[in-house]
């Protein structure tokens, strides 16, 4: 389980986090209204058209907040698409979230919780003084699969109610998930937590993922220091799914 340095670092990183929401609204009416989403990831077998030219890691991307659009000091790290390519049915590798391991949640990031059915992509990372706080992840699918991607993430955090991760002194740290649906989002929304256990909780990073499908599309937010930002990973996730659907941010 990552260990944050201090938690006074962790309140200055937190005090930018909100412009995950503020970046996405502030340059929502420079981006095209309704395009699709993402692309599978660089090692899976990829074949050229998309179904809908609007499902392409290349339209996608304009959905996403650039870095003039954040405030001083935060900035974009990590970004990709997919460009034109998609991914066909039956070629993605086998899931791997079906069966991982319960250690991997508290590093769960929004492309692993996409990884595994998306055909298309776009993604990047919101970075403050040098360090990630959260992921955006937009991505299409091949019919049905958007579905299956929520529901893989509903089983691990099923199978994982409470679960022991090891810490970099390789000793163990208590952790519980939970998820819950978000009634209103998007065609179906999950939103999972995880939370430390013990008596030094307070200074593992606790993560936020917000997952939220539009039809055959996935908008999802993951959040690594969410207990400290008021939301903003579900506020960001609502105006993606806007984005997605053509409506006002």
């Amino acid at each position: 389980m990552n260990r944050r340095t201090t938690l006074a670092k962790t309140t200055v990183y937190l005090a930018a986090a909100s412009t995950i929401t503020v970046g996405l609204s502030a340059c929502g009416s420079s981006h095209p209204a309704g395009p699709g989403a993402g692309r599978a990831a660089a090692q899976n077998p990829v074949t050229t058209g998309a179904p809908d030219p609007t499902a392409t890691g290349r339209v996608l991307k304009t959905l996403l907040p650039a870095g003039s659009d954040l405030a001083s000091g935060v900035t974009i790290t990590g970004a990709a698409d997919s460009g034109s390519d998609w991914t066909a049915p039956g070629d993605p590798p086998s899931p791997g979230l079906a069966t991982a391991d319960c250690a991997a949640l508290p590093q769960i990031t929004a492309d692993e919780a996409t990884i595994d059915y998306r055909a298309a992509y776009a993604k990047e990372t919101i970075t403050v003084k040098n360090t990630p706080i959260a992921q955006i992840v937009l991505a299409a699918t091949n019919p049905g699969d958007a579905a299956k991607q929520i529901d893989e993430v509903k089983a691990l955090a099923a199978r994982c109610r409470t679960f022991s991760a090891p810490n970099a002194d390789e000793t163990s740290v208590g952790g519980t998930v939970t998820a819950t649906a978000v009634p209103g989002l998007g065609d179906e929304a999950l939103d999972v937590r995880v939370t430390a256990t013990g008596p030094d909780a307070a200074n593992y990073q606790q993560p936020e993922l917000i997952l939220v499908r539009v039809g055959d599309k996935l908008a999802v937010v993951s959040d690594d220091y969410a207990g400290q930002d008021n939301g903003s990973a579900r506020k960001a996730a609502q105006v993606l799914v806007a984005r997605l659907t053509g409506q006002p941010a």
